[in-house]
């Protein structure tokens, strides 16, 4: 299955404006690369409305503060906190390929399985930045994942 990405589309996500609308297309676009990969990833849900991300960042400290999406709790979901579209692309784009890497590896493997996952069948490196320690790709990565999901005309 092939899931076809307007390019158009790609326009409005490279502006950068803040809104459910900026991560719902950076997923859109994360799943139609990694679902040519893997086929059972072109089912997956995105679901903003989970109510355990928002408590885990009003507990505060590191952990609250990193908390940003998760899998596991809704089959083939990746929960995100609305507030992470205002996260730069390369935090935006490392951290959704880490939690397809959950989905891909197994919900209930680790960290590491997650990113060893997606390096595998991708040969990304999802690297950790700034004392949050946020998952992030680079620049290199971001093109590639738009290119190879553009519409062939």
């Amino acid at each position: 299955m092939r899931l076809a990405v307007n390019p158009a589309r790609l326009l409005s996500f490279s502006a950068r404006k803040a809104g459910t609308k900026r991560l719902e297309l950076a997923f859109t676009v994360t799943k139609a690369f990694l679902c040519r990969i893997e086929s059972s990833l072109c089912f997956a849900r995105l679901r903003t409305d989970c109510q355990v991300i928002p408590a885990e960042r009003h507990q505060g400290g590191i952990q609250g503060a990193r908390s940003f999406m998760h899998t596991g709790h809704y089959p083939n979901a990746v929960c995100a906190f609305s507030g992470s579209d205002k996260l730069g692309e390369n935090y935006l784009f490392g951290l959704l390929l880490h939690e397809f890497g959950h989905l891909g590896a197994g919900t209930e493997q680790g960290e590491r399985a997650a990113d060893q996952w997606i390096f595998e069948r991708t040969g990304i490196r999802i690297q950790y930045k700034t004392e949050l320690d946020i998952e992030w790709v680079d620049e290199w990565t971001l093109r590639r994942i738009l290119q190879a999901t553009r519409r062939k005309s």
